[in-house]
């Protein structure tokens, strides 16, 4: 019986193989899959992607057909960039398909790439390859590719028309088959600012050539600071590679009898300047007058800073050891401004901005040699904004009365601007201006982050008006030892700001010593939006005379700091407030219609809040009584843009 069953077995063990045999020879190419994937960037924007597979593959179950854009879906996975087109070359029955793919971004060099199947892609036995198979890749990081692009725009002025040569890299077509001219219909062209629209546009241009004249027509005599920003739009070189849509040129018009005669300001400015009342001035990038420098601007002048992302923006820098005589009067106050804005010589506003609109340059920063008290214990440092090894942005020293000249019925308007994380140039930064110097009588309209923000010094200063500053109206640092009297700090409806007043104390140990006096003011919101003032950070001073009214119910808060087992106080506002004996943190003859609250940290922020007792409660109430105030006095600002659009 055994010897029968073996029999059986192994009569069935070579049927088995027999059949095995015959399956394989009928189907002998495996199951189609990807095998790998091989990318390389040939510009900016555009990829070559080897795909491989296992095995030669057809568009059709016959062994026949060329696989295309449907048989391959691409996608990239990274939120920051995207597939904006692509192309499929492959022969039917090769293993390899090349992807000519096209980004809406250059790659990082780690942007990722996923391939998976469209329409059936079949073996040579007509096996379909599985709808879950898919492969993975990484872009490489863009090079430079010989894309065709803009060289230069240069315009003349006639009267109300404005003819711009534009100059391409290399000859140029409206198709990618090497043929057609170019007309309206390749580019997008946007004009903003100035006092001149454009009315018409004309375009010339022969097939091939690598120039394009550009006839604009416009509603009047350009005034020279109209911006003519040239976009493509289809057009490509004599190999059919198009230009980048990312490619502009931007150029300002000439100026043709519009509008004020202006002039351009950049770079290092020496010796005694004048800025004049009937030119308007613009600040292209960072102007700096030099140490031993002196600028003197005349009441009424209007001075523009240019638009530009971080520290390309305008910024006038007065460096330590500069002066700056800006004294405007009621009726002819000194304007700082954007470029967008269209005011005029011989007008105190505009007509197309709001107390909404801001970021549209930078601002003013004037630096002296008085005392700071920087968080590196250094009697010099450098102001936000500018990199560390620049000299222009240094200020602080020993010089409590140094002179940094005079600046007084000035409105700044629509300015700051983010640079990086930590680092904003606000529309008014002062860093360690003596009381040598003299400012008063100065609005701030309409801001990005701080309205002003002061960097220890001892400077004094009086009828600071403040709107709408979308982080803190007044932020003092760094051991500031001034006096601000009158002042008013507002933020309308609808102003996502954070503080109306920030106070904070030293942050070394140089220096430390430092009292700001803030005196007779007015903090108040018209909204839902914003606190009405937080003083932390070792802040030292005395508030007096302040009305803070702020419709929200939000508090003044004043912070205090402890040691990680939360009992063990470190100096920080509430130690000066309610701790020290003296105290030097005072607040005298104050009105609040919310409340003031205490606030804690531990270990400088770094760990666990620590509780806020009922005994922080009580003395924080004691040592700042809701009492009466006066404010400030309001008449003194009818001469600023807020009160001239009734937004006071």
């Amino acid at each position: 019986m055994k010897y029968i069953n073996l029999f059986v077995v192994l009569a069935l063990s070579a049927l088995l193989i027999s059949c095995t045999k015959e399956i394989t020879s009928e189907f002998s190419a495996p199951l189609p899959e990807f095998d790998s994937l091989e990318s390389s960037s040939i510009g900016l924007t555009t990829f070559t992607v080897k795909v491989n597979f296992n095995t030669p593959v057809y568009s059709v179950a016959n062994k026949t057909g060329q696989l295309s854009k449907e048989h391959l879906n691409v996608n990239l996975t990274n939120s920051a960039n995207s597939v904006r087109s692509y192309t499929v070359e492959h022969i039917a029955g090769e293993s390899i398909a090349t992807i000519k793919l096209r980004t809406s971004n250059p790659s990082s060099g780690s942007d990722p790439i996923v391939i998976k199947p469209g329409l059936n892609i079949y073996n040579s036995d007509g096996i379909v390859m599985p709808n879950s198979s898919s492969i993975n890749g990484v872009l490489p990081s863009s090079q430079d590719g010989n894309f065709p692009d803009f060289s230069s725009l240069t315009f003349t002025a006639n009267g109300n028309e404005q003819q711009g040569l534009l100059v391409f890299t290399s000859g140029v077509y409206s198709t990618a088959n090497q043929t057609g001219a170019l007309d309206e219909s390749n580019f997008d062209i946007v004009v903003q600012g100035g006092a001149a629209s454009i009315v018409d546009i004309g375009i010339t241009h022969q097939e091939g050539s690598g120039t394009a004249i550009l006839t604009l027509t416009t509603s009047g005599p350009a005034d020279g600071t109209e911006e003519v920003t040239v976009s493509p739009n289809s057009i490509f070189d004599a190999n059919g590679v198009p230009m980048l849509f990312t490619s502009t040129i931007s150029q300002k018009l000439q100026y043709a009898g519009g509008g004020s005669p202006s002039a351009e300001v950049s770079g290092e400015l020496t010796g005694t300047i004048t800025w004049n009342a009937d030119t308007v001035w613009y600040l292209n990038g960072h102007v700096r007058i030099a140490p031993g420098a002196t600028l003197n601007i005349e009441p009424g002048t209007i001075i523009k800073g240019r638009q530009g992302s971080g520290t390309d923006a305008g910024a006038l820098y007065i460096t330590k050891g500069a002066q700056i005589f800006a004294n405007g009067t009621e009726t002819n106050p000194i304007v700082f401004t954007t470029e967008l804005d269209n005011i005029q010589v011989g007008q105190v506003e505009g007509t197309n901005l709001s107390r909404t609109d801001n970021n549209m340059w930078a601002g003013v920063i004037i630096l002296g040699d008085a005392p700071i008290s920087p968080s590196d214990n250094s009697p010099e440092t450098v102001i936000e904004g500018v990199s560390s090894d620049e000299d222009y942005g240094k200020y602080g020293g020993t010089e409590i009365s140094d002179n940094s000249g005079e600046f007084s019925f000035v409105s700044i308007r629509y300015g700051g601007v983010w640079i990086s994380e930590g680092q904003v140039i606000d529309p008014f930064m002062l860093g360690g201006v003596g009381d040598g110097t003299t400012i008063h009588d100065i609005e701030v309209y309409s801001s990005f982050d701080d309205g002003i923000s002061i960097f220890g010094g001892s400077v004094d200063m009086s009828n600071l008006l403040i709107l709408n500053a979308d982080d803190d109206g007044i932020d003092v640092s760094e051991s500031y030892d001034g006096t601000i009297t009158n002042f008013l700090c507002q933020v309308g409806d609808g102003i996502d700001a954070e503080y109306g007043v920030l106070a904070q104390g030293p942050e070394g140990t140089i220096n430390a010593s430092g009292m700001f006096t803030l005196q007779d003011g007015t903090v108040r919101n018209q909204g839902s939006e914003g606190k009405p003032a937080d003083f932390r950070a070792k802040a030292q001073g005395a508030v007096r005379n302040v009305s803070f009214s702020y419709q929200n119910g939000q508090p003044i808060t004043i912070r205090a700091s402890f040691e990680s087992d939360c009992t063990t106080d470190k100096e920080d506002a509430y130690t000066h407030l309610a701790i020290d004996n003296p105290t030097t943190l005072n607040f005298v003859n104050c009105a609040y219609n919310t409340f003031v609250l205490p606030y804690t940290l531990s270990e400088d922020g770094g760990g666990t809040l620590c509780p806020v007792t009922q005994d922080m409660l009580d003395k924080t109430e004691q040592a700042i009584q809701n009492g009466s105030s006066t404010g400030a006095d309001e008449s003194v600002f009818s001469w600023t843009l807020t009160s001239l659009r009734g937004e006071l």
